[in-house]
């Protein structure tokens, strides 16, 4: 999707190990991560030590054209990036709370053009997960008919109006008594930088 559409300018929040955004740097032109402070009682590192499991903070998200901001999503200022940013991925608190404050702070600083990814919005066994899913729409509201879910991973993806027929979309109603989500079909291919 980014190199389709020569998008440049992409920001995460919730960077743990840093696959996504080591990833996105390679063909992005200025990535920025916002996470939680390592010694914050929310931060990976205390999560890491509380689940007894290691912990790999940010051990791939070290490429130059990554700026970091340590501090809490909920009350990040967004207006102080000045450069357009392309594409979003949530993927920092995934509680009903987080997500709600995660995406509403976005939306309210995103151009319009922008793709907003927002993580887990399916479980293991690709259940949906309704607490991200309701976060979402409840910011969202009538904007919310322009959230798709993959059918080859986890995400929900918000998709600009102008980019929707570039894509094959696909209805899938994700229970009846609830708002439609639709789905695409994704393809993964290695692309080595030489």
């Amino acid at each position: 999707m980014i190199q389709k559409f020569n998008l440049k300018n992409y920001l995460e929040i919730g960077t743990y190990i840093g696959e996504s955004i080591n990833v996105i740097s390679d063909i992005c032109d200025v990535c920025y991560s916002i996470t939680a402070p390592i010694d914050a009682p929310y931060s990976m590192k205390n999560w890491c030590k509380d689940a007894n499991i290691p912990d790999y903070s940010e051990r791939l998200a070290t490429s130059k054209n990554i700026r970091h901001y340590y501090c809490d999503s909920k009350t990040f200022d967004f207006s102080s990036i000045d450069e357009k940013i392309d594409v979003y991925f949530i993927d920092g608190d995934h509680s009903y709370y987080g997500v709600y404050h995660d995406t509403k702070n976005i939306f309210e600083n995103k151009n319009e053009d922008s793709f907003v990814i927002g993580h887990d919005f399916k479980r293991q066994g690709a259940v949906f997960n309704e607490d991200v899913i309701l976060a979402v729409k409840n910011v969202l509201k009538q904007e919310f008919d322009n959230v798709f879910v993959t059918n080859n991973n986890i995400c929900g993806i918000y998709i600009p109006k102008k980019y929707q027929k570039d894509f094959p979309l696909k209805k899938l109603g994700y229970s009846e008594e609830r708002e439609e989500l639709y789905t695409y079909d994704t393809s993964i291919r290695p692309n080595i930088n030489k």
